[in-house]
């Protein structure tokens, strides 16, 4: 289903980056075909100046993240949008063209933004080429969202062109998921099956037992099976997991079999010898929205080797 409104931009900036910004937001307002958010001016005197802000993320259907050497040191309203800015783009699938950060200097992309593919607007020689490819980015935004317009379908011709790789629809842009198993301590079984509803919602073939096991099967049998359909074997390292002779079984023919084995850390326990030479990702201390892009980014990573 296609829609005739405007593909809605936020710009989201450190107040030092001002004229660089103000010069981007006139240029994707020229457009016609995209409605960029800039606070100056969008916001009416009087409004809520958070309320509006997250509101206005929320909306978007992209988030400009510009980052420069004095936006990604300094304190204040811009860390506030980048934390809110990650949380919204958390709750759509991976491979959406949310965010798309833009750097205007050779400042160090802060590592929750190394998840996406950043974009130099610098030095002044590669702006324009720079200018177009994130215009092919927000032209599959667009498409993704059903926005089509004639200007549309003009760019997608030409971004074809420059790009031979470029995808025009949503299933060709979905990359072939693997299976994935959780191996889990039963007293953690409501982190597994948040971490399972996550995968799946990000298009990932999820085996953990709850779901997968059917009344009357023979269980050793059917995990033996899940582990053999798998590319991904999902380690829940907690103390409880570590007492669970069934957790060890799993992992250790999962390593035998040659399947691409990520240690989940959950709580802190002694990691396991198998696992100490073997990244793990690091779901303690409340940073569930960062490790489960920290995932998806590994597993991604192995699944391209």
């Amino acid at each position: 289903m296609t829609e005739t409104r405007k593909l809605r931009v936020f710009l989201c900036h450190s107040s030092q980056d001002k004229p660089i910004v103000r010069e981007l937001y006139q240029r994707l307002n020229a457009e016609g075909w995209i409605d960029p958010w800039l606070d100056e001016e969008k916001l009416l005197p009087g409004q809520d100046w958070d309320i509006e802000i997250e509101k206005a993320i929320e909306l978007a259907d992209a988030v400009i993240v510009l980052l420069s050497s004095r936006s990604v040191t300094k304190e204040g309203y811009i860390q506030k949008e980048l934390r809110y800015t990650i949380d919204v783009a958390f709750a759509k699938p991976l491979h959406t063209t949310f965010i798309i950060p833009i750097r205007l200097d050779e400042c160090s992309v802060p590592r929750q933004f190394t998840a996406w593919q950043w974009l130099d607007y610098f030095p002044r020689q590669v702006v324009e080429k720079s200018y177009q490819r994130l215009l092919a980015s927000l032209t599959l935004r667009a498409i993704d969202v059903g926005i089509e317009t004639e200007k549309l379908k003009l760019l997608q011709s030409v971004a074809q062109k420059l790009w031979p790789d470029f995808k025009t629809s949503k299933s060709a842009v979905q990359e072939e998921r693997g299976r994935v198993f959780i191996s889990y301590s039963r007293n953690d079984i409501d982190f597994a099956r948040l971490l399972a509803t996550d995968l799946q919602r990000d298009g990932y073939d999820v085996w953990w037992d709850i779901s997968n096991l059917q009344g009357g099967d023979n269980w050793v049998r059917s995990i033996q099976e899940a582990l053999d359909k798998s590319q991904y074997c999902l380690v829940v390292v907690t103390p409880d997991g570590l007492k669970s002779p069934w957790v060890e079984r799993e992992y250790t023919y999962a390593i035998n079999n040659n399947l691409k084995v990520i240690p989940i850390f959950l709580k802190t326990c002694r990691i396991p010898f198998a696992f100490s030479t073997t990244q793990y990702i690091d779901f303690r201390q409340n940073r569930y929205s960062v490790s489960i892009l920290e995932l998806f980014v590994a597993l991604n990573n192995r699944m391209s080797k």
